[in-house]
């Protein structure tokens, strides 16, 4: 009898300790749908602050009476915040007193983008203040703008004067990042690292990268999930089956049953991927775990951009968590990240020697290319000698490669005026060129061989642009600022375009450019005076 006793008191005290511990849960009461109960510590560099929106000093059954605006509230804010309700007390009817409802999340995002017009607020710290009666706006004041306010701000609701707040850190929000890889293949055989900005060739499949890192306390949360979501600009194409995954630094790609892709969705994306709570769960996603996902899209002649605006690649992440929870939990996104793909066109006027179009003529582009797999230097037919001896001194690590043929899928286009003396070879990279003039019209002499670079500089920028212009939301991105060639060529930025007269003489005109033929011309001259001065000593002594 005397054990039973004692079990029965302990069991008593338990349950005494249990519903103190309830009703200590009540009194210090927060917004806390994205955070767990137990992070009630502040952050580490943290600074909170508590704005007063609404006060009163009654309280009947839960709900204020008579309250009015804080002082400090200015009218901009006030009106935002009625929504059109003609009073307070509509106000407060309509919201509530349970700050985790939709109605309470719509209100503290109103709240927040008012944040200028509610006074200064009070620095919180947490456990030792008191704010009082009232509806509050919390703001994490160190969280960047970028990151969703349901991960910065939170609506308080207190209706017990004596009540010490305690301030549960809003969660961390997911991060996310896009990238793109580039090649001057007259230089290099290899992809550059990851980058914000590129050149490419039409017909080139361009490696994208898209990266999403967790937060810190994902392991907090008994739901996550999580989409990355890509849109891509005029001029790119999806690779179907190009989608690769890899979490952390691993080398090994996930399996594709761990993650659905989804292209064209409903969402107006050009594909997604999205990762279930399992999905995450099986691939071993711990905290700040960095998910990759790399494939390829094909820069193509449809819709393409040429120059400063490019074609832009967008992502962002969507998730969904929820740490108190199995059954769903808050949506958020991550700000959008775009990357550019350049391209260029290279416009050849033929001309006679007045700079009139000249017709019936044609040209050949060729591309310096760095390509171990060669045998050697391919010297074209049409080439003058010193892009011959060029050729040759390369040593097998570059050769030539026209523009059109099997190595690229780049083609020359002839968008030609009524005297087809218009040539334009469009989708180009940086890199090294050659232009040869493969037919030459009647009774004129063909133009040597001109050799030109192509070199671009992409310059980040800060400054929203008209989204017809292919940027997005204006973000962060990289514009196209400079656009060089040799003398031969006048460039313009805008439209990546760089142009240059090749001109044509008539076949019994002299070439100025001292070709072929005026070398025949000095040397049979200089033979000619050499030989008459042998002559005129042969006499001289002779005489003598």
């Amino acid at each position: 009898m005397k054990h039973m006793k004692k079990l029965f008191a302990v069991m008593l005290t338990l349950a005494m300790v249990m519903s103190m511990a309830v009703s200590v849960s009540a009194a210090t009461k927060v917004f806390t749908k994205q955070s767990p109960a137990t992070k009630d510590a502040l952050v580490d560099g943290h600074t909170y602050k508590a704005y007063k929106i609404l006060t009163s000093n009654t309280v009947v059954e839960g709900k204020l009476v008579d309250a009015t605006w804080a002082e400090g509230v200015k009218d901009a804010a006030k009106t935002a915040l009625l929504k059109g309700a003609d009073s307070i007390d509509a106000m407060i009817e309509a919201l509530g007193s349970d700050n985790d409802s939709d109605a309470a999340l719509e209100f503290a995002e109103i709240a927040y983008a008012n944040k200028g017009n509610l006074g200064d607020g009070i620095e919180v710290t947490s456990g030792d203040t008191k704010l009082g009666i009232g509806y509050f706006l919390i703001v994490d004041e160190s969280v960047e703008t970028a990151v969703p306010v349901v991960n910065r701000a939170y609506l308080y609701y207190n209706a017990d004067t004596d009540a010490v707040i305690t301030i549960t850190p809003k969660a961390e929000a997911p991060s996310s990042e896009k990238k793109i890889k580039d090649i001057n293949d007259s230089e290099d055989e290899n992809f550059t690292n990851w980058q914000d900005s590129a050149d490419h060739d039409v017909g080139d499949q361009i490696p994208f990268k898209l990266t999403a890192t967790l937060p810190s306390d994902y392991t907090d949360y008994k739901t996550y999930s999580l989409t990355f979501h890509d849109q891509e600009g005029g001029g790119l194409k999806f690779v179907d089956g190009s989608v690769k995954v890899y979490l952390d630094e691993n080398t090994e790609e996930i399996a594709s049953n761990n993650y659905t892709v989804t292209q064209n969705p409903t969402d107006g994306d050009t594909f997604d991927v999205a990762f279930t709570n399992k999905n995450l769960q099986d691939i071993g996603v711990k905290n700040g775990s960095v998910i990759r996902v790399e494939y390829l899209s094909e820069l193509t002649a449809e819709n393409v951009v040429y120059g400063q605006a490019g074609n832009p690649n967008t992502s962002w992440i969507t998730y969904t968590n929820n740490q108190n929870s199995e059954q769903g939990g808050e949506n958020g996104e991550t700000p959008k990240d775009t990357v550019i793909a350049f391209t260029y066109k290279t416009v050849i006027n033929k001309t006679d020697k007045n700079g009139a179009p000249l017709g019936d003529a044609d040209f050949t582009l060729y591309k310096e290319v760095k390509d171990g797999t060669t045998t050697g230097a391919q010297i074209k037919e049409g080439f003058n000698d010193d892009i011959k001896a060029k050729a040759a001194a390369l040593e097998d690590e570059k050769y030539y490669i026209e523009i059109g043929g099997d190595k690229k899928t780049t083609s020359k286009k002839n968008e030609t005026d009524e005297k087809n003396s218009v040539f334009t070879f469009a989708g180009l990279d940086d890199g090294n060129y050659v232009v040869v003039e493969t037919a030459v019209p009647s009774g004129y002499n063909g133009a040597e061989a001109l050799a030109f670079p192509i070199t671009a500089t992409h310059t980040k920028n800060n400054i929203a642009i008209d989204p017809t212009t292919g940027y997005i939301d204006g973000t962060e991105t990289f514009v196209l600022t400079a656009l060089e060639s040799s003398d031969n060529f006048e460039t313009v930025v805008a439209t990546g375009t760089l142009s240059a007269n090749v001109m044509n003489k008539k076949g019994s005109e002299l070439p100025e450019t001292g070709g072929i033929g005026t070398t025949i011309f000095y040397t049979v001259g200089a033979i000619l005076v050499a030989g008459a001065g042998i002559v005129l000593v042969t006499r001289r002594r002779m005489a003598a």
